[in-house]
């Protein structure tokens, strides 16, 4: 289902989004919202300039040259793909939820946690030194008592070597209390086991199922330590209810258009199967392929074969020490005949691997070595030799004397799967392009001059993910 609903919507990037543009429509952003508490108001989205701040803050550590003027476009082009995302897609189809990850709300809430911090961390260390003993565990009122015993009756397999629980087994989490605790001006809470699994990675589960109490310690401190935060920001610091439901929106946002880029083909990621660059790939036509490879034939360049030198060497600390007298100006030549090992050092042309074809490697670890030489007249760092080629190991230095190189046949599979999967993306980018251009067009956006800069808001949206790496696979430590 997922797969037809893809091929479904990139077919509707080349259409109906095209359809759309031609409407001529202009974007309305006006520039005169006076409200000192907002940054901005987007039809019926008030931002709220204490959320944005907070946000900026955060986002300072990953980019340090990201303005706020800079960074409110983006949350507002977020908030717009994130909404045409839901609309168009569904939030169910674009997920990049994997049995591995963390769940969205889960990494979600530690993103926002992060965010907290980041403005936050002194007054909260404070605050956490004037508990009793100094230290969270004071709010502890009924201790983790569960056994490593108690835990493997717990987390049984069905199936050998499958970390997953039954239905059953999830309603039994559900009631397994590990501790209560009470944060100051707050009732008593109690935390369940289900409140820490259901927030574990696929090792961190498995570390359950093999009954590691020290693990289930750890996680219920970060998750005791992660909910001091969300109580500190609502009870001692004067952020609104709302400025913080926006600064989570914010992180939402973020999480959603960037699923929707990788869904639609115009990113990549690890453990993401990129469909609907796969899809529009085999629709690419060959006139399309040979158009593309006269334009970009540089990029299909390949080195036909080279000629080398190499010095042998029979340890790690021999290479190092030859490889910095190299950098220091030893003659090449005058380094394979004092310290290459190999007997072709008393050849006419000390250390000679003579002109090596490509098509005529079949495998030969050595012969290799001088392909990964770019420039002519240059050596390479040590390599150390893979075990099943020599009894004893030993290490290569190359030097690339000359190469010939030549261009990939047009007709080959590497030209024809790299083109098309090149145009397929400058296609999917240009409709994302076009996509984002209609939603600006069609929004009401009105921007306080007095928080921002006009200018810097004009110009392309700066990237900014939260989410760039992947999936987020556990709370954060706060160590306290």
């Amino acid at each position: 289902m997922k797969t037809i609903v893809s091929i479904k919507y990139v077919k509707s990037l080349f259409t109906f989004f095209f359809a759309l543009i031609t409407f001529n429509s202009q974007a309305v952003v006006t520039h005169t919202l006076q409200d000192n508490t907002l940054h901005a108001k987007v039809n019926d989205w008030h931002i709220p300039s204490k959320s944005v701040t907070l946000f900026h803050q955060y986002a300072l550590l990953k980019n340090p040259e990201l303005t706020q003027s800079q960074l409110l476009k983006n949350i507002i082009e977020n908030r717009l793909l994130a909404d045409h995302a839901k609309q168009y897609i569904g939030l169910s189809i674009i997920s990049d939820e994997t049995k591995v990850g963390f769940k969205q709300k889960h990494a979600t809430q530690a993103q926002l946690i992060n965010v907290l911090k980041s403005q936050y961390q002194t007054d909260i260390s404070h605050s956490i030194s004037q508990l009793q003993g100094g230290n969270l565990k004071s709010v502890i009122t009924t201790p983790l008592t569960l056994s490593k015993l108690e835990l493997n009756d717990l987390f049984t397999m069905t199936k050998t070597m499958e970390y997953t629980l039954s239905h059953h087994q999830k309603n039994i989490l559900k009631g397994i209390s590990l501790l209560n605790f009470q944060f100051p001006k707050a009732a008593e809470q109690t935390m369940t086991l289900w409140d820490i699994y259901e927030r574990t990675n696929m090792q961190e589960k498995i570390s359950l199922f093999k009954g590691d109490t020290a693990t289930l310690k750890k996680l219920t401190y970060q998750h005791l330590s992660s909910l001091y935060v969300l109580h500190f920001v609502k009870h001692f610091t004067n952020i609104s209810d709302n400025e913080l439901a926006n600064l989570k929106q914010f992180i939402t946002d973020n999480r959603i258009a960037r699923q929707f880029q990788l869904y639609s083909g115009a990113k990549t990621a690890v453990h993401h199967s990129n469909q609907a660059l796969r899809n529009l790939s085999k629709q690419v036509s060959q006139q399309e392929i040979e158009q593309y490879y006269q334009a970009h034939k540089e990029t299909f360049k390949t080195i036909k074969k080279v000629k080398a030198r190499h010095i042998q060497l029979a340890s790690q600390s021999q290479a190092d020490k030859v490889y910095q007298a190299l950098k220091e100006g030893l003659n090449f030549n005058d380094a394979i005949k004092q310290y290459s090992q190999a007997t072709d050092k008393h050849q006419p042309v000390a250390g000679s691997l003579g002109w090596i074809n490509r098509k005529e490697i079949n495998g030969d670890w050595l012969r290799t070595l001088p392909f990964t030489q770019k420039t002519v007249g240059t050596f390479s760092a040590p390599f150390m030799s893979p075990k099943k080629h020599f009894k004893t190991t030993v290490w290569e230095i190359v030097y690339l004397d000359d190469q010939v190189v030549d261009y990939l046949d047009p007709t080959s599979k590497t030209v024809q799967y790299n083109a098309s999967k090149s145009i397929a993306k400058i296609k999917i980018n240009q409709s994302v392009s076009e996509i984002k251009q209609q939603l600006w067009h069609e929004a009401r956006v009105n921007i306080n001059n007095s928080k921002i800069s006009s200018d810097l808001f004009n110009h392309k949206t700066p990237e900014f993910n939260l989410f760039e790496t992947g999936h987020q696979h556990s709370e954060p430590h706060h160590g306290h």
